[in-house]
């Protein structure tokens, strides 16, 4: 492993611990850097600030090999499942990014990475025909991340099965009441 790169984990594992005694807005960099006995220098050298930070760790913990596999057949089913798992089993940091709505906030870093999944979910060729498939897809995935949000915040915590489940009932019963709408 390159010392950047073992530099850029050793902030990434200070700022998780930062964030089990505070809030991300109340992490500075420098109480990141006085964590792992790095200089602000060598935190600016790598990253931008800890927004750059927190993608960087979603990326390298998750998304690059989520999103790699979008290239592949695999399930899209089997790419939820995966990233739901992920997401619980690092609940408490992720419940508190995911509050932010403003960039650079990782809730936005995330709807941009989640974006192409949500495409091949929701077929967008024939929702062509309907609708503006960016539109879709964005009211998609402001549901999907409200719905991840108040799952990660849940107590007592349920299972990503379990969340998957009422994710999809909820999704049955939506569409069932649309479908009912729309015919009469």
């Amino acid at each position: 492993m390159s010392t950047a790169t073992i530099t850029k984990h050793a902030l990434a594992d200070a700022l998780k611990k930062c964030m089990q005694e505070d809030p991300f807005e109340k992490v500075t960099v420098a109480a990141i850097c006085r964590r792992c006995d790095l200089n602000r220098k060598s935190f600016y050298y790598h990253f931008q600030d800890k927004y750059e930070l927190v993608n960087w760790i979603f990326d390298q913990e998750i998304g690059d090999l989520l999103f790699d596999e979008l290239l592949t057949t695999k399930p899209p089913s089997e790419l939820v499942f995966m990233l739901c798992t992920y997401f619980g089993e690092n609940r408490s940091f992720y419940s508190d990014l995911l509050r932010m709505y403003e960039p650079p906030s990782f809730r936005h870093h995330f709807e941009e990475r989640l974006s192409p999944l949500l495409e091949r979910i929701l077929n967008m060729e024939a929702a062509k025909l309907v609708a503006d498939p960016r539109e879709i897809s964005s009211l998609v995935s402001d549901f999907c991340l409200s719905a991840l949000y108040r799952w990660l915040t849940r107590i007592p915590p349920t299972s990503a099965e379990t969340f998957l489940e009422d994710l999809t009932t909820v999704g049955i019963i939506l569409a069932t009441h649309v479908l009912t709408l729309l015919d009469s």
